[in-house]
């Protein structure tokens, strides 16, 4: 009698033992849904960031051939057409798609209903065709494409946590390699408005500025073309400090992006580290934090 009251006292431990690691899973694939909706969203600040470079690229350039023009009463009205990045509206369309499969993922738990679970699904699915109908998108990407969609109908269980992870998992791994070759053209393309707007305010004649106008702006203690020279300097510096904060934008979104695939890979393991994947998430949501835009 007493080896059958311990056998079923052992039995009932590791049932509730079972249940609380379940649980433990579910929250931690929370947590994890949770910081890639964070990622995301920054991933579409990005984004919209350096679409935004086009406004600041116009303005810049007209203000530029105003100032150049000899005889500004002669001349039309300046309406440059900014350098643009054709390929972004498809870019942030498919980053929302990710996003959506980020947000149903968050309401995954063993008591979702199907209707959830079917729309998390038709969301995972979504994005995947939203990625496969980027314009040049990367070999690599291709290549990870069919082995991700292999696996569409995994996590069709609001229990199978694991499932569910390995799916998304390799879907933003291939994400991740779309955004990679984004970042170096994006950097060039932010040096290139800001530095030309620079180079050319530097090659303007000192004739072309109003010395103590610049002082009031300024605050200067400086008189003539002490107060341009110092101007220039400010637009020169000012234009260096907006490269470095885009540089530092994408940089910081890169370092985040990689955080959540590292936490992703730890919720595929056996058995699951709950410390690692709250110190991945963490670390991740820090690096965050501190990005202005």
């Amino acid at each position: 009698m007493k080896n059958l009251r311990t056998l079923c006292l052992l039995a009932l431990i590791a049932l509730f033992s079972h249940c609380s690691t379940s649980r433990n899973t579910v929250k931690l694939g929370n947590k994890v849904a949770q910081s890639g909706s964070a990622l995301v969203a920054q991933v579409l600040k990005s984004y919209d960031l350096i679409a935004q470079l086009s406004t600041v690229d116009k303005k810049q350039q007209d203000l530029i051939r105003l100032l150049s023009y000899p005889n500004p009463a002669a001349m039309q009205l300046p309406d440059t057409r900014g350098r643009s990045l054709k390929y972004l509206p498809p870019k942030i369309a498919a980053f929302q798609s990710l996003k959506l499969v980020y947000a149903h993922y968050e309401e995954l738990s063993d008591a979702a209903s199907k209707d959830q679970i079917n729309a998390a699904s038709a969301a995972l699915v979504a994005s995947y065709v939203a990625i496969t109908q980027l314009p040049a998108i990367p070999t690599s990407v291709q290549q990870m494409i069919p082995e991700g969609a292999a696996d569409l109908t995994l996590g069709n269980q609001a229990n199978k946590v694991r499932e569910q992870n390995e799916a998304i998992r390799k879907l933003t791994s291939a994400y991740f390699e779309v955004w990679k070759k984004d970042v170096a053209p994006f950097k060039a393309y932010a040096n290139r408005i800001y530095k030309d707007y620079y180079d050319a305010v530097l090659a303007l004649p000192n004739s072309r500025f109003n010395p103590a106008a610049i002082q009031q702006y300024t605050g200067t203690p400086y008189r003539g073309d002490y107060n341009v020279i110092s101007y220039k300097m400010k637009v020169r510096d000012d234009a260096l400090g907006a490269i470095d904060n885009v540089n530092q934008t994408l940089d910081q979104t890169t370092d985040a992006f990689q955080q959540l695939i590292a936490a992703h890979n730890e919720l595929s393991q056996k058995p699951v580290s709950q410390s690692n994947i709250i110190n991945l998430t963490n670390s991740m949501n820090n690096t965050l934090s501190k990005l202005k835009n």
